[in-house]
């Protein structure tokens, strides 16, 4: 059994109430999973330029509702760079390397449709907080998107912002960088919103 099927198939896990196993998810998919998230009650999968999730050949991403593979149109082409998704009030996102759409997509149901004029550089890592849809870049930026236009959040990192999370109420972001534009923090740094809401 090759790696990539192990790391769709690792994610399915049966908990009962003293063990936990990892057990087969049907013919997994033949492509690097990058990405994993649940919308409208379907698991929606991203992946390599070619996937095949349980055994249906489609593009990059595609989605299981249980029953059947759906596969979404084609978005990035043969890039096989970062791709994320987010679920946010019933919309799905999916972030990475699509300059020509501005890094960040929305799925309408027929089509992938910008997100406000996008952002310039591409985006490693999408993360809801505080209800907002927040982005972290490979420019090392954090932003918001406030459903007209993107907003930056604190300062600039000196490197790549690869990784954002809500925590407790607070907006975590991690990556390569060693400070912002004030020569503070390390690798991992709560964000302060000093843009306002």
């Amino acid at each position: 059994m090759d790696r990539t099927r192990i790391t769709l198939i690792a994610a399915l896990l049966t908990i009962g109430s003293s063990a936990q196993r990892v057990v087969p998810f049907g013919t997994g998919a033949a492509a690097r999973i990058q990405d994993m998230e649940v919308w409208n009650g379907q698991l929606v999968v991203a992946g390599d330029a070619t996937m095949e999730l349980l055994g249906v050949e489609g593009d990059e991403i595609q989605s299981w509702d249980g029953n059947q593979v759906f596969s979404f149109p084609d978005l990035f082409g043969t890039v096989a760079i970062e791709r994320s998704l987010k679920a946010l009030d019933g919309e799905l996102y999916v972030a990475g390397r699509i300059a020509p759409m501005g890094n960040v997509v929305r799925w309408d149901g027929s089509a992938w449709q910008t997100v406000g004029e996008g952002l310039p550089e591409y985006v490693t890592e999408l993360c809801v907080h505080d209800g907002q849809l927040h982005a972290g870049t490979r420019d090392g930026l954090v932003c918001r998107w406030n459903g007209t236009v993107w907003d930056t959040v604190g300062g600039r990192f000196n490197d790549d912002v690869r990784t954002v999370v809500s925590h407790q109420g607070e907006l975590y972001a991690g990556g390569w960088f060693t400070a912002d534009a004030n020569g503070n923090f390390s690798a991992v740094s709560a964000t302060t919103d000093v843009t306002g809401a």
